[in-house]
């Protein structure tokens, strides 16, 4: 992302940050995109939470990102598995899927919304895309031709 496209992203949508949690997932040898998280984008802040929710019983990411969204009252929290968006919602806190974030950004012209799912279907969240694939380029091709 561009310095420009950055200042436009964070004035448009939000401030982004993950927990140390997730950065360690992230940054593992065994991650579909280590690299991307050598160095951390200027864009992105790393914080860890002070508590950590005692009875949230999911990975040591999604723990951590729950306990991060609380602390600092988050306006959403990007979680995409379910037992995560559950434990979150139950916290009344409002979640949004990688999925949305990109269909957002996209819609504000902020990034190119089929190149970044083109380049997110080589990673872990594969899967998901089987699914949604089919309605999010139906969607951005649609948007495209407005």
């Amino acid at each position: 992302m561009s310095d420009r496209n950055y200042r436009r992203f964070n004035a448009t949508l939000w401030d982004v940050v993950i927990p140390t949690a997730v950065q360690a997932e992230l940054i593992d040898p065994d991650s579909p995109i280590p690299d991307w998280m050598n160095p951390p984008p200027a864009w992105l802040r790393i914080l860890t939470p002070t508590h950590i929710q005692p009875d949230l019983q999911l990975d040591p990411g999604e723990c951590a990102a729950i306990s991060l969204a609380l602390e600092l009252n988050a306006d959403r929290l990007l979680i995409d598995e379910r037992p995560g968006r559950k434990a979150a919602i139950a916290r009344r806190l409002k979640v949004a899927g990688t999925l949305a974030v990109i269909l957002d950004a996209s819609e504000k012209k902020l990034i190119d919304g089929i190149s970044t799912l083109t380049r997110l279907e080589q990673t872990i969240f594969l899967l998901l895309l089987r699914y949604l694939k089919p309605f999010a380029y139906a969607y951005l091709e649609h948007e495209i031709n407005l």
